[in-house]
Protein backbone atom coordinates (compact mmCIF):
# COMPACT_ATOMS: atom_id res chain seq x y z
CA UNK A 1 0.00 0.00 0.00
CA UNK A 2 1.67 3.48 -1.18
CA UNK A 3 1.50 6.42 0.87
CA UNK A 4 -1.08 8.63 -0.21
CA UNK A 5 0.92 11.42 -1.84
CA UNK A 6 -1.90 14.00 -1.22
CA UNK A 7 0.22 13.66 2.20
CA UNK A 8 2.63 16.31 0.63
CA UNK A 9 0.47 18.78 -0.38
CA UNK A 10 -1.42 18.45 2.93
CA UNK A 11 1.55 19.03 5.07
CA UNK A 12 3.18 21.96 2.77
CA UNK A 13 -0.64 23.62 3.23
CA UNK A 14 -0.84 23.73 6.93
CA UNK A 15 2.74 25.21 7.36
CA UNK A 16 2.03 28.14 5.99
CA UNK A 17 -0.38 28.79 8.58
CA UNK A 18 2.39 27.37 11.73
CA UNK A 19 5.09 29.48 10.82
CA UNK A 20 3.59 32.23 12.39
CA UNK A 21 2.51 29.94 15.47
CA UNK A 22 5.75 29.21 16.54
CA UNK A 23 6.78 33.01 16.42
CA UNK A 24 10.00 33.57 14.84
CA UNK A 25 11.37 36.76 14.76
CA UNK A 26 9.81 38.66 11.82
CA UNK A 27 12.89 39.89 9.47
CA UNK A 28 13.54 35.42 10.04
CA UNK A 29 9.52 34.92 8.81
CA UNK A 30 10.01 37.92 6.53
CA UNK A 31 12.95 35.41 4.60
CA UNK A 32 11.51 31.82 5.00
CA UNK A 33 8.26 33.25 3.29
CA UNK A 34 9.64 33.79 0.40
CA UNK A 35 12.08 30.70 0.12
CA UNK A 36 8.44 28.55 1.08
CA UNK A 37 6.86 29.70 -1.82
CA UNK A 38 9.19 28.82 -4.19
CA UNK A 39 9.71 25.13 -2.46
CA UNK A 40 6.28 24.85 -3.23
CA UNK A 41 6.64 25.69 -6.48
CA UNK A 42 9.06 23.39 -7.12
CA UNK A 43 7.07 20.41 -5.97
CA UNK A 44 4.36 21.30 -8.10
CA UNK A 45 6.63 20.84 -10.65
CA UNK A 46 7.96 18.03 -8.82
CA UNK A 47 11.31 19.31 -8.39
CA UNK A 48 11.76 17.90 -5.33
CA UNK A 49 15.60 18.16 -4.97
CA UNK A 50 15.21 21.81 -5.74
CA UNK A 51 12.31 22.09 -3.13
CA UNK A 52 14.83 20.14 -0.68
CA UNK A 53 17.08 22.62 -1.23
CA UNK A 54 14.75 25.71 -0.22
CA UNK A 55 13.32 23.56 2.85
CA UNK A 56 17.06 23.58 3.85
CA UNK A 57 17.50 27.26 3.53
CA UNK A 58 14.80 27.77 5.88
CA UNK A 59 15.91 25.33 8.30
CA UNK A 60 19.09 27.12 8.28
CA UNK A 61 16.98 30.00 9.55
CA UNK A 62 14.93 28.20 12.03
CA UNK A 63 15.74 24.61 12.97
CA UNK A 64 12.85 24.25 15.26
CA UNK A 65 10.27 24.29 12.68
CA UNK A 66 9.01 20.86 12.42
CA UNK A 67 6.41 21.03 9.47
CA UNK A 68 9.29 22.36 7.64
CA UNK A 69 11.56 19.10 8.56
CA UNK A 70 8.30 16.85 7.08
CA UNK A 71 8.02 18.60 4.21
CA UNK A 72 11.85 18.08 4.06
CA UNK A 73 11.29 14.30 4.38
CA UNK A 74 8.30 14.28 2.41
CA UNK A 75 10.33 15.40 -0.63
CA UNK A 76 13.43 13.80 0.00
CA UNK A 77 11.11 10.27 0.29
CA UNK A 78 9.98 11.09 -3.19
CA UNK A 79 13.54 11.31 -4.70
CA UNK A 80 14.49 8.07 -2.76
CA UNK A 81 16.44 9.06 -0.93
CA UNK A 82 14.80 7.18 2.24
CA UNK A 83 17.80 7.38 4.74
CA UNK A 84 18.01 11.06 5.14
CA UNK A 85 13.99 11.21 4.73
CA UNK A 86 14.21 9.07 7.97
CA UNK A 87 16.29 11.85 9.81
CA UNK A 88 14.44 14.22 8.48
CA UNK A 89 10.73 12.69 9.82
CA UNK A 90 12.80 11.79 13.26
CA UNK A 91 13.49 15.13 13.85
CA UNK A 92 9.91 16.89 13.22
CA UNK A 93 8.62 13.82 15.24
CA UNK A 94 10.83 14.81 18.28
CA UNK A 95 9.89 18.61 17.83
CA UNK A 96 6.19 18.39 17.31
CA UNK A 97 4.71 14.47 18.54
CA UNK A 98 1.39 14.98 17.67
CA UNK A 99 2.15 16.06 13.62
CA UNK A 100 0.61 12.71 11.96
CA UNK A 101 2.66 12.60 9.02
CA UNK A 102 6.08 12.13 10.27
CA UNK A 103 5.05 10.10 12.58
CA UNK A 104 3.56 7.89 10.01
CA UNK A 105 6.49 8.30 7.55
CA UNK A 106 8.75 7.55 10.40
CA UNK A 107 6.96 4.37 10.91
CA UNK A 108 6.82 3.41 7.01
CA UNK A 109 10.56 4.06 6.85
CA UNK A 110 11.62 1.65 9.80
CA UNK A 111 10.07 -0.99 7.87
CA UNK A 112 11.65 0.01 4.74
CA UNK A 113 14.88 -0.77 6.73
CA UNK A 114 13.90 -3.47 8.55
CA UNK A 115 13.51 -1.93 12.02
CA UNK A 116 10.03 -3.25 12.42
CA UNK A 117 10.37 -3.10 16.16
CA UNK A 118 11.21 1.19 15.88
CA UNK A 119 8.14 1.48 13.31
CA UNK A 120 5.66 0.28 16.03
CA UNK A 121 5.86 3.43 18.59
CA UNK A 122 5.50 6.14 15.80
CA UNK A 123 2.76 4.10 13.88
CA UNK A 124 0.74 3.60 17.27
CA UNK A 125 1.32 7.48 17.62
CA UNK A 126 -0.79 7.96 14.62
CA UNK A 127 -3.37 5.73 15.73
CA UNK A 128 -3.91 7.13 18.90
CA UNK A 129 -4.79 10.25 17.56
CA UNK A 130 -6.08 8.51 14.29
CA UNK A 131 -7.77 5.45 15.08
CA UNK A 132 -9.00 4.67 11.58
CA UNK A 133 -5.98 5.65 9.99
CA UNK A 134 -5.67 2.92 7.20
CA UNK A 135 -2.13 3.89 6.31
CA UNK A 136 -0.80 3.53 9.65
CA UNK A 137 -2.74 0.26 10.62
CA UNK A 138 -1.82 -0.90 7.43
CA UNK A 139 2.35 -0.55 7.96
CA UNK A 140 1.63 -1.87 11.34
CA UNK A 141 0.47 -5.00 10.40
CA UNK A 142 3.41 -5.38 8.02
CA UNK A 143 5.80 -4.38 11.74
CA UNK A 144 3.91 -6.85 13.28
CA UNK A 145 4.38 -9.73 10.77
CA UNK A 146 7.70 -9.20 10.62
CA UNK A 147 8.33 -9.51 14.52
CA UNK A 148 6.76 -12.40 14.52
CA UNK A 149 3.82 -11.39 16.03
CA UNK A 150 0.96 -12.49 13.76
CA UNK A 151 -2.36 -12.40 16.21
CA UNK A 152 -2.04 -8.56 15.35
CA UNK A 153 -1.12 -8.41 12.46
CA UNK A 154 -4.40 -10.50 11.58
CA UNK A 155 -6.29 -8.30 13.81
CA UNK A 156 -5.08 -5.03 12.47
CA UNK A 157 -5.89 -6.98 9.08
CA UNK A 158 -9.41 -7.70 10.09
CA UNK A 159 -10.31 -4.22 11.15
CA UNK A 160 -8.96 -2.58 8.28
CA UNK A 161 -11.27 -5.07 6.31
CA UNK A 162 -14.41 -4.82 8.39
CA UNK A 163 -14.11 -0.79 7.73
CA UNK A 164 -13.44 -1.50 3.95
CA UNK A 165 -14.18 -4.72 3.06
CA UNK A 166 -13.38 -3.97 -0.61
CA UNK A 167 -9.82 -2.97 0.34
CA UNK A 168 -7.84 -5.05 -1.93
CA UNK A 169 -4.21 -4.40 -0.29
CA UNK A 170 -5.46 -5.33 2.96
CA UNK A 171 -6.91 -8.79 2.19
CA UNK A 172 -3.73 -8.98 0.16
CA UNK A 173 -1.69 -8.14 3.40
CA UNK A 174 -3.65 -10.80 5.64
CA UNK A 175 -2.76 -13.49 3.12
CA UNK A 176 0.84 -12.55 3.72
CA UNK A 177 0.63 -12.90 7.22
CA UNK A 178 -1.18 -16.06 6.96
CA UNK A 179 1.43 -17.37 4.61
CA UNK A 180 4.55 -16.22 6.57
CA UNK A 181 2.53 -17.43 10.29
CA UNK A 182 2.78 -20.97 8.39
CA UNK A 183 5.73 -20.80 7.37
CA UNK A 184 7.32 -19.65 10.86
CA UNK A 185 5.23 -22.58 12.70
CA UNK A 186 6.56 -24.95 10.29
CA UNK A 187 10.17 -23.80 11.02
CA UNK A 188 8.98 -24.15 14.69
CA UNK A 189 8.72 -27.81 14.06
CA UNK A 190 11.69 -28.72 11.69
CA UNK A 191 14.08 -27.18 14.35
CA UNK A 192 12.24 -28.91 17.60
CA UNK A 193 14.98 -31.61 19.20
CA UNK A 194 14.42 -33.88 19.36
CA UNK A 195 12.45 -33.81 16.11
CA UNK A 196 9.03 -35.62 16.02
CA UNK A 197 7.51 -37.21 13.22
CA UNK A 198 5.25 -34.63 12.37
CA UNK A 199 8.51 -32.82 11.69
CA UNK A 200 9.67 -35.45 9.42
CA UNK A 201 6.78 -35.28 7.48
CA UNK A 202 6.71 -31.71 7.17
CA UNK A 203 10.62 -31.75 6.34
CA UNK A 204 9.83 -34.12 3.15
CA UNK A 205 7.27 -31.92 1.91
CA UNK A 206 9.71 -28.90 2.13
CA UNK A 207 12.65 -30.93 0.39
CA UNK A 208 10.30 -32.64 -1.79
CA UNK A 209 8.98 -29.16 -3.08
CA UNK A 210 12.65 -27.93 -3.35
CA UNK A 211 13.95 -30.64 -5.48
CA UNK A 212 15.63 -32.68 -3.00
CA UNK A 213 14.27 -35.99 -3.98
CA UNK A 214 16.16 -38.07 -2.15
CA UNK A 215 15.99 -36.54 0.79
CA UNK A 216 12.43 -36.15 0.77
CA UNK A 217 11.95 -40.05 0.49
CA UNK A 218 14.19 -40.67 3.32
CA UNK A 219 12.54 -38.22 5.46
CA UNK A 220 9.13 -39.43 4.69
CA UNK A 221 10.09 -42.48 5.48
CA UNK A 222 11.33 -41.16 9.15
CA UNK A 223 7.69 -40.17 9.43
CA UNK A 224 6.61 -43.74 8.79
CA UNK A 225 8.69 -45.76 11.37
CA UNK A 226 8.07 -42.44 14.04
CA UNK A 227 4.12 -42.40 13.87
CA UNK A 228 3.50 -46.20 13.20
CA UNK A 229 -0.67 -45.50 14.01
CA UNK A 230 -0.93 -42.28 11.69
CA UNK A 231 -2.56 -42.80 8.30
CA UNK A 232 -1.29 -39.17 7.11
CA UNK A 233 2.31 -40.12 6.65
CA UNK A 234 1.11 -43.36 4.64
CA UNK A 235 -1.05 -41.36 2.62
CA UNK A 236 1.99 -38.48 2.13
CA UNK A 237 4.28 -41.32 1.10
CA UNK A 238 1.67 -42.45 -1.49
CA UNK A 239 1.08 -38.99 -2.64
CA UNK A 240 4.75 -38.31 -3.66
CA UNK A 241 5.42 -41.87 -5.14
CA UNK A 242 2.70 -41.05 -7.38
CA UNK A 243 4.28 -39.96 -10.18
CA UNK A 244 7.43 -42.27 -10.19
CA UNK A 245 6.34 -45.54 -8.67
CA UNK A 246 2.87 -46.11 -8.67
CA UNK A 247 3.31 -49.63 -7.46
CA UNK A 248 4.88 -48.37 -4.10
CA UNK A 249 2.05 -45.45 -4.26
CA UNK A 250 -0.57 -48.54 -3.69
CA UNK A 251 1.59 -49.96 -1.11
CA UNK A 252 1.03 -47.22 0.99
CA UNK A 253 -2.02 -46.20 0.38
CA UNK A 254 -3.23 -49.96 1.61
CA UNK A 255 -1.48 -49.04 4.68
CA UNK A 256 -2.95 -46.00 4.95
CA UNK A 257 -6.43 -47.26 4.33
CA UNK A 258 -6.03 -49.69 7.27
CA UNK A 259 -4.72 -46.59 9.65
CA UNK A 260 -7.48 -44.41 8.22
CA UNK A 261 -10.59 -43.15 10.54
CA UNK A 262 -14.07 -44.40 9.12
CA UNK A 263 -14.71 -41.80 6.85
CA UNK A 264 -11.49 -41.36 4.91
CA UNK A 265 -10.96 -45.11 4.52
CA UNK A 266 -13.42 -44.80 1.89
CA UNK A 267 -11.71 -42.20 0.34
CA UNK A 268 -8.55 -44.27 0.28
CA UNK A 269 -10.23 -47.35 -1.23
CA UNK A 270 -11.04 -45.17 -4.27
CA UNK A 271 -7.30 -43.87 -4.58
CA UNK A 272 -6.16 -47.67 -4.92
CA UNK A 273 -8.73 -48.44 -6.62
CA UNK A 274 -8.16 -45.96 -9.88
CA UNK A 275 -4.66 -47.15 -9.47
CA UNK A 276 -5.81 -50.41 -9.89
CA UNK A 277 -7.02 -49.10 -13.28
CA UNK A 278 -4.35 -46.98 -14.54
CA UNK A 279 -6.18 -43.53 -13.85
CA UNK A 280 -3.08 -42.04 -12.83
CA UNK A 281 -4.86 -38.37 -13.07
CA UNK A 282 -7.80 -39.87 -11.01
CA UNK A 283 -5.90 -41.18 -8.77
CA UNK A 284 -4.06 -37.92 -7.78
CA UNK A 285 -7.19 -35.86 -7.75
CA UNK A 286 -8.46 -38.03 -5.34
CA UNK A 287 -5.17 -38.46 -3.27
CA UNK A 288 -5.34 -34.57 -2.74
CA UNK A 289 -8.77 -34.55 -1.78
CA UNK A 290 -8.47 -36.97 0.52
CA UNK A 291 -5.48 -35.22 2.06
CA UNK A 292 -7.54 -31.74 2.42
CA UNK A 293 -10.42 -34.39 4.17
CA UNK A 294 -7.56 -33.97 6.94
CA UNK A 295 -7.31 -29.95 7.61
CA UNK A 296 -9.26 -28.78 10.38
CA UNK A 297 -11.42 -26.29 10.28
CA UNK A 298 -9.54 -23.13 9.35
CA UNK A 299 -11.54 -20.17 9.98
CA UNK A 300 -10.40 -16.92 12.11
CA UNK A 301 -12.41 -18.28 15.34
CA UNK A 302 -11.01 -22.17 14.78
CA UNK A 303 -6.77 -21.17 14.68
CA UNK A 304 -7.83 -19.67 17.60
CA UNK A 305 -8.73 -22.46 19.16
CA UNK A 306 -6.23 -24.14 17.81
CA UNK A 307 -3.40 -22.02 18.57
CA UNK A 308 -2.86 -22.78 22.39
CA UNK A 309 -2.67 -26.49 21.17
CA UNK A 310 0.94 -26.18 19.26
CA UNK A 311 2.76 -25.28 21.43
CA UNK A 312 2.70 -28.76 23.07
CA UNK A 313 1.86 -31.09 20.08
CA UNK A 314 3.59 -31.49 17.54
CA UNK A 315 0.32 -33.07 15.27
CA UNK A 316 -1.49 -29.97 16.31
CA UNK A 317 1.21 -27.42 15.01
CA UNK A 318 1.84 -29.92 11.69
CA UNK A 319 -1.68 -29.17 11.33
CA UNK A 320 -2.34 -25.63 12.08
CA UNK A 321 0.47 -24.64 9.44
CA UNK A 322 -1.22 -26.46 6.75
CA UNK A 323 -4.31 -24.43 7.97
CA UNK A 324 -2.91 -21.09 7.88
CA UNK A 325 -1.28 -22.34 4.84
CA UNK A 326 -5.00 -23.03 3.42
CA UNK A 327 -6.45 -20.03 5.00
CA UNK A 328 -3.81 -17.89 3.26
CA UNK A 329 -4.88 -19.39 0.14
CA UNK A 330 -8.48 -18.36 0.80
CA UNK A 331 -7.44 -15.33 1.73
CA UNK A 332 -5.22 -14.42 -2.15
CA UNK A 333 -8.68 -15.69 -3.90
CA UNK A 334 -10.58 -13.34 -1.81
CA UNK A 335 -8.47 -10.61 -2.73
CA UNK A 336 -8.48 -11.61 -6.12
CA UNK A 337 -12.65 -11.24 -6.34
CA UNK A 338 -11.24 -7.77 -5.50
CA UNK A 339 -8.64 -7.56 -8.32
CA UNK A 340 -8.19 -10.08 -10.63
CA UNK A 341 -5.79 -8.74 -12.76
CA UNK A 342 -3.30 -8.69 -9.84
CA UNK A 343 -0.36 -10.82 -11.00
CA UNK A 344 1.04 -10.35 -8.12
CA UNK A 345 -1.35 -12.43 -6.17
CA UNK A 346 -2.00 -15.05 -8.82
CA UNK A 347 1.93 -15.61 -8.13
CA UNK A 348 1.39 -16.53 -4.58
CA UNK A 349 -1.59 -18.39 -5.49
CA UNK A 350 0.49 -20.34 -7.61
CA UNK A 351 3.19 -20.87 -5.28
CA UNK A 352 0.83 -21.74 -2.76
CA UNK A 353 -0.44 -24.43 -5.10
CA UNK A 354 3.05 -25.77 -6.02
CA UNK A 355 4.01 -26.49 -1.96
CA UNK A 356 0.50 -28.53 -1.84
CA UNK A 357 1.56 -30.47 -4.94
CA UNK A 358 -0.94 -29.19 -6.68
CA UNK A 359 0.32 -28.89 -9.79
CA UNK A 360 -2.58 -28.24 -12.06
CA UNK A 361 -3.66 -25.09 -10.06
CA UNK A 362 0.11 -23.90 -9.87
CA UNK A 363 0.36 -24.10 -13.62
CA UNK A 364 -3.39 -22.41 -13.89
CA UNK A 365 -2.03 -19.57 -11.49
CA UNK A 366 1.32 -19.08 -13.47
CA UNK A 367 0.25 -19.14 -16.62
CA UNK A 368 -2.67 -16.13 -15.93
CA UNK A 369 0.22 -14.21 -14.09
CA UNK A 370 2.29 -14.11 -17.29
CA UNK A 371 -1.02 -13.50 -18.80
CA UNK A 372 -1.67 -10.37 -16.88
CA UNK A 373 2.50 -9.46 -17.04
CA UNK A 374 3.10 -9.21 -20.28
CA UNK A 375 5.83 -6.90 -20.19
CA UNK A 376 7.55 -8.11 -16.52
CA UNK A 377 10.07 -10.70 -17.84
CA UNK A 378 10.58 -12.10 -14.30
CA UNK A 379 6.74 -13.53 -13.71
CA UNK A 380 7.47 -15.11 -17.37
CA UNK A 381 10.69 -16.06 -16.09
CA UNK A 382 8.83 -18.30 -13.12
CA UNK A 383 6.25 -19.86 -15.04
CA UNK A 384 8.85 -21.49 -17.43
CA UNK A 385 10.75 -22.59 -14.45
CA UNK A 386 7.65 -23.67 -12.88
CA UNK A 387 7.03 -25.58 -16.42
CA UNK A 388 10.53 -27.08 -16.42
CA UNK A 389 10.00 -28.49 -12.71
CA UNK A 390 7.24 -30.30 -13.86
CA UNK A 391 9.17 -31.60 -16.70
CA UNK A 392 7.13 -30.16 -19.10
CA UNK A 393 10.16 -28.79 -21.56
CA UNK A 394 8.10 -29.15 -24.55
CA UNK A 395 5.44 -26.30 -23.34
CA UNK A 396 8.62 -24.26 -21.63
CA UNK A 397 10.35 -24.71 -24.70
CA UNK A 398 7.75 -22.43 -26.57
CA UNK A 399 7.22 -20.30 -23.69
CA UNK A 400 11.36 -19.74 -23.38
CA UNK A 401 11.75 -19.20 -27.26
CA UNK A 402 8.70 -16.07 -27.65
CA UNK A 403 9.63 -14.40 -23.85
CA UNK A 404 13.46 -14.49 -25.00
CA UNK A 405 12.60 -12.69 -28.51
CA UNK A 406 10.16 -10.11 -26.80
CA UNK A 407 13.41 -9.46 -24.01
CA UNK A 408 16.45 -10.46 -26.32
CA UNK A 409 19.03 -8.80 -23.71
CA UNK A 410 17.27 -10.23 -20.72
CA UNK A 411 20.50 -12.51 -19.44
CA UNK A 412 18.22 -15.23 -17.26
CA UNK A 413 16.21 -15.97 -19.75
CA UNK A 414 18.94 -16.48 -22.38
CA UNK A 415 19.90 -19.09 -19.93
CA UNK A 416 16.50 -20.65 -19.12
CA UNK A 417 16.43 -20.83 -22.92
CA UNK A 418 19.31 -22.83 -23.14
CA UNK A 419 19.26 -25.00 -20.35
CA UNK A 420 16.39 -26.26 -22.17
CA UNK A 421 18.01 -26.34 -25.74
CA UNK A 422 20.47 -28.42 -24.23
CA UNK A 423 18.15 -31.25 -22.34
CA UNK A 424 16.69 -31.57 -25.96
CA UNK A 425 19.87 -31.78 -27.89
CA UNK A 426 20.14 -29.00 -29.40
CA UNK A 427 23.59 -27.97 -28.02
CA UNK A 428 24.56 -25.24 -30.75
CA UNK A 429 21.04 -22.98 -30.82
CA UNK A 430 22.05 -23.39 -26.64
CA UNK A 431 25.69 -22.30 -27.41
CA UNK A 432 24.02 -19.06 -28.91
CA UNK A 433 21.73 -18.18 -26.02
CA UNK A 434 24.58 -18.58 -23.15
CA UNK A 435 26.73 -16.34 -25.28
CA UNK A 436 23.66 -13.59 -25.38
CA UNK A 437 23.15 -13.73 -21.62
CA UNK A 438 26.96 -12.87 -21.22
CA UNK A 439 27.05 -10.10 -23.20
CA UNK A 440 24.43 -8.45 -21.18
CA UNK A 441 25.85 -10.27 -17.94
CA UNK A 442 29.75 -11.33 -18.25
CA UNK A 443 29.62 -12.71 -14.81
CA UNK A 444 26.61 -14.58 -14.99
CA UNK A 445 27.89 -18.16 -13.47
CA UNK A 446 25.04 -19.81 -14.52
CA UNK A 447 25.36 -18.76 -18.65
CA UNK A 448 29.29 -19.81 -18.28
CA UNK A 449 28.72 -23.15 -17.15
CA UNK A 450 25.62 -23.65 -19.73
CA UNK A 451 28.14 -22.58 -22.11
CA UNK A 452 30.47 -25.02 -20.48
CA UNK A 453 27.79 -27.66 -20.96
CA UNK A 454 27.25 -26.98 -24.86
CA UNK A 455 30.76 -27.20 -26.00
CA UNK A 456 30.64 -30.52 -23.60
CA UNK A 457 27.60 -31.82 -26.00
CA UNK A 458 29.60 -30.93 -28.93
CA UNK A 459 32.57 -32.74 -27.96
CA UNK A 460 34.58 -30.16 -27.42
CA UNK A 461 35.87 -30.98 -23.68
CA UNK A 462 39.19 -29.01 -23.68
CA UNK A 463 36.94 -25.53 -24.24
CA UNK A 464 33.65 -26.85 -21.91
CA UNK A 465 37.13 -27.22 -18.95
CA UNK A 466 38.49 -23.60 -19.95
CA UNK A 467 34.93 -22.37 -20.32
CA UNK A 468 33.30 -24.21 -16.98
CA UNK A 469 36.57 -22.45 -14.46
CA UNK A 470 35.66 -18.51 -14.54
CA UNK A 471 31.79 -20.53 -13.27
CA UNK A 472 32.95 -22.20 -10.38
CA UNK A 473 33.39 -19.48 -8.09
CA UNK A 474 29.46 -19.07 -8.40
CA UNK A 475 28.44 -22.87 -7.99
CA UNK A 476 25.88 -22.49 -5.13
CA UNK A 477 24.87 -25.92 -5.24
CA UNK A 478 27.96 -28.57 -6.10
CA UNK A 479 26.62 -28.86 -10.28
CA UNK A 480 28.90 -27.13 -11.93
CA UNK A 481 31.90 -28.77 -10.39
CA UNK A 482 30.61 -32.26 -11.26
CA UNK A 483 29.84 -31.43 -14.83
CA UNK A 484 33.54 -30.42 -14.66
CA UNK A 485 34.74 -33.85 -12.91
CA UNK A 486 32.66 -35.26 -15.65
CA UNK A 487 34.89 -33.65 -18.00
CA UNK A 488 37.74 -34.15 -16.66
CA UNK A 489 36.93 -37.98 -16.46
CA UNK A 490 36.38 -38.17 -19.84
CA UNK A 491 39.51 -36.23 -20.77
CA UNK A 492 41.44 -39.12 -18.70
CA UNK A 493 42.09 -36.68 -15.89
CA UNK A 494 41.22 -38.92 -12.86
CA UNK A 495 42.75 -36.59 -9.89
CA UNK A 496 41.06 -33.61 -11.33
CA UNK A 497 38.30 -35.39 -11.12
CA UNK A 498 37.77 -36.56 -8.11
CA UNK A 499 39.11 -33.13 -6.58
CA UNK A 500 36.08 -31.78 -8.66
CA UNK A 501 33.49 -34.34 -7.14
CA UNK A 502 34.90 -33.73 -4.00
CA UNK A 503 33.91 -30.37 -3.98
CA UNK A 504 30.38 -30.87 -5.78
CA UNK A 505 29.76 -33.15 -2.26
CA UNK A 506 30.55 -30.13 -0.31
CA UNK A 507 28.56 -27.87 -1.85
CA UNK A 508 25.51 -29.89 -2.19
CA UNK A 509 25.37 -30.15 1.87
CA UNK A 510 25.83 -26.45 1.91
CA UNK A 511 23.17 -25.83 -0.49
CA UNK A 512 20.84 -28.13 1.30
CA UNK A 513 21.52 -26.62 4.62
CA UNK A 514 20.58 -22.70 2.97
CA UNK A 515 17.48 -24.05 1.93
CA UNK A 516 16.46 -25.14 4.92
CA UNK A 517 17.38 -21.96 6.37
CA UNK A 518 15.28 -19.95 3.50
CA UNK A 519 12.04 -21.95 3.64
CA UNK A 520 10.47 -20.86 0.81
CA UNK A 521 10.19 -17.33 1.08
CA UNK A 522 7.26 -15.64 0.80
CA UNK A 523 6.83 -13.25 -2.57
CA UNK A 524 5.73 -9.59 -1.39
Amino acid sequence: MCPDRSLVALCCAVVLTTVGAQDPPAEIQARIVPLFQSARQAEQRRDFAQAAKFYDEILALDPKLAEIWTNKGLALYELGRHREALEAFGRAASLKPALITPQLFLGIEFVRFGEALKAVAPLEAVLAREPGHKQAMYELAEAEMRLERFEPAVKLCRELIDREPGMEQAWYRLGIVYMNWSQTTARKLIAAQPRSGWGDLLMAEFEAVAGFTENAEASYRAAVDALPAASEPRLALGRFYLESNPAAAAEQFEKAETLAPEHQSAAVAGIRHALAEGDLAQAKTLAGAAWDANLPAHTTDALAQLNPQVQQDPRALYWFSLSLRALAQETFEEALGRNPNSYRTHLLLADLANSAHDLGKARAEYAKAAELAPDDPEVHLSYIQFLEGARDDGTALVAARRVAAKFPAHPALNVELGRILLRSGQAREAAVCFEQALRADPKLAGAQAGLADSYAAMGELEKAVRAMQPALAGDADGSFHYRLGRCYQKLGKQREAAEAFAETARLKGERYKSELMRFTPTRE
